[in-house]
């Protein structure tokens, strides 16, 4: 007998080996593209030159721990991607995104891993766990939180939530260690939550869990769950510190939970039907309020949760799969005002820890049925259009012109997309295609200002100084006090040759901001040339007021100037 079930335990050792060899596999083809990506989109904001690093000479990783109303409170990624950036310098002698995307691939193999671990305690079956897992990790949805480098954050906070929610069923189930598990647990929700702030779900995603699965000692556990709220409390009240974004989309209370319904069902329909994927979508809440279907789209989502409560003696675990992705998108959903709803209200990256919740819904589905031909049929089609899907999707990340293209193929009026393409276009020094780009943003809204100001530096580029002139006057007719749009118009006049229209932007700027050095040094420039020589001297002395070195061969040259005047 002992002998039989050590055979028994052999076979279930391998079967699982098996299962994670499988995973792994898998993954890696799909993800594995990856390494050869660019940095992309705001990485150099958050990762390569985020202002902890550019402005903060302490080089103790100590300084992410500290306030920045410029950044998202994140100091564990922070701390992460110092010690990467540290990494590839020691071996490439640069910051290198090939790292840091290997770095996201492992991270995402470890969060698979860990959803099958967590699936299998809910339903003690590991070809439901596996089904559960895959669906997690192959679901094109997935794509942009590993595929991103920024997105890095999301996924730190999920492997060190799911570590926590892990430990904490495990100090529920067992009666040794208990303790051990408890803060083991307690420990990385910590880390889960000072990587990214949206971990504040996490607490509440382990008592949905332990309520739908009637573990052993629920109450006594949910009471431990005090400290987790405390630590979720003392992230929400470092973030309020931090003082609030420049929100143009702040909506009426009223109106939160028709937002709210309508990104549920954004990501209901993305989910079952993952077509047109993108990293902007531009789903403000004020363009989502002005459609037809604004108030009807809450139709849906409380029908769903309607037949769950009907029916939730027998759709237990259903109901637990669809609390979990609800509670987990909270934070990005609507209700409560987020700088990123500016952008966006829904974002693929948003959903990768909720995705949890429907990998346990698929995992329930496949323990219920999977003796169904039909259902076997079902679930081999999954696997191939996910693996499929996600290799197309993949490549879709590989530099800023991949992305932003396919994001306008999909939202050929959104205007975003097209800005982004013309400054990646601008960049490479291809100032016509840059200057069509710019163009089409321009068509789609006239006054907006970054498309103005980009096109007016590609037509610089491309020689065409009336025509950028042009644009930085729209601007300036629009809001006269705009220091770079006066200075840089004042450059355009100096090339053209325009000294008097030169010297007037010069010295409003001046006047605008005293301390602006590159300006007085032009305009001493072109008062020099108009013959103004004791202006220009003067302008040159305030020059080097400022601490900067006045070139010697200018400085005689005026000198020589004003003698020959007699001054």
């Amino acid at each position: 007998m002992n002998k039989l079930k050590s055979v028994n335990s052999g076979n279930n050792k391998i079967k699982k080996y098996y299962i994670f060899f499988f995973l792994i596999i898998t993954l890696l083809i799909v993800y594995v593209q990856i390494t050869s990506h660019e940095f992309v989109w705001d990485d150099d904001v958050h990762i390569t030159e985020n202002a902890y690093d550019l402005n903060n000479d302490d080089s103790s990783i100590l300084k992410y721990w500290r306030l920045d109303p410029r950044l998202l409170y994140s100091p564990v990624t922070y701390t992460f991607w110092n010690l990467l950036k540290r990494f590839s310098i020691m071996l490439s002698g640069g910051i290198e995104p090939l790292y840091l995307h290997i770095f996201s691939i492992i991270l995402h193999l470890f969060n698979v891993l860990l959803i099958y671990k967590i699936i299998l305690r809910i339903f003690h079956s590991r070809t439901s766990a596996f089904w559960g897992c895959l669906l997690f990790g192959l679901h094109p949805l997935q794509v942009e939180a590993v595929a991103w480098a920024s997105a890095q954050r999301t996924l730190l906070m999920t492997f060190f939530g799911l570590l926590s929610i892990l430990n904490f069923l495990k100090f529920s189930q067992f009666e040794r260690k208990k303790t051990f598990f408890y803060f083991l647990s307690l420990g990385f929700f910590f880390l889960s939550n000072f990587a990214k702030p949206a971990a504040v779900v996490i607490p509440f995603i382990i008592f949905i869990i332990l309520y739908n699965t009637k573990y052993p000692n629920f109450r006594r556990s949910i009471i431990l769950l005090v400290p987790f709220i405390l630590i979720s409390l003392i992230q929400v009240i470092i973030s309020l510190s931090l003082g609030d974004p420049v929100l143009n989309e702040v909506k009426p209370l009223w109106s939160r939970l028709f937002i709210i319904s309508d990104t549920i069902n954004f990501y209901l329909l993305k989910l079952l039907f993952p077509f047109k994927l993108s990293s902007y979508y531009g789903r403000t809440p004020t363009v989502i309020m002005n459609t037809s279907w604004f108030y009807l789209s809450s139709l849906i989502p409380f029908s769903i949760l309607s037949l769950l409560i009907i029916f939730r003696k027998k759709l237990r675990y259903p109901i637990m799969g669809f609390s979990i992705f609800i509670i987990g998108i909270l934070p990005v959903s609507g209700l409560i005002t987020f700088e990123g709803q500016n952008w966006n209200t829904v974002a693929d990256r948003y959903i990768y820890l909720p995705m949890l919740g429907f990998g346990i819904l698929f995992a329930y589905l496949y323990k219920k049925y999977h003796f169904k031909f039909k259902f076997i049929l079902f679930s081999g089609i999954c696997l191939f259009w996910g693996m499929w899907s996600g290799l197309k999707q993949v490549p879709v990340w590989q530099n800023d012109y991949t992305l932003w293209s396919h994001t306008a193929s999909c939202y050929s009026d959104e205007l975003i997309p097209h800005n982004r393409i013309a400054v990646w276009f601008y960049h490479h020094q291809n100032y016509k295609k840059a200057i069509g780009e710019f163009n089409k943003a321009i068509e789609i809204n006239p006054l907006h200002f970054q498309s103005l100001y980009g096109r007016a530096l590609a037509l610089t580029g491309a020689g065409r100084f009336p025509e950028a002139i042009e644009d930085y006057n729209m601007v300036i007719n629009t809001d006269p006090d705009d220091t770079t749009a006066l200075y840089n118009r004042a450059l355009l006049h100096i090339r053209t040759g325009s000294y008097e229209k030169a010297l007037a932007d010069l010295t409003n700027v001046i006047k605008l901001n005293s301390n602006d050095a590159e300006a007085l040094y032009n305009r001493a420039a072109v008062l020099y040339q108009l013959g103004k020589y004791n202006d220009a001297y003067a302008d040159l002395l305030e020059y080097r007021k400022l601490g900067k070195e006045v070139p010697v061969e200018f400085l005689n040259n005026i000198k020589l100037r004003l003698k020959e005047l007699n001054y």
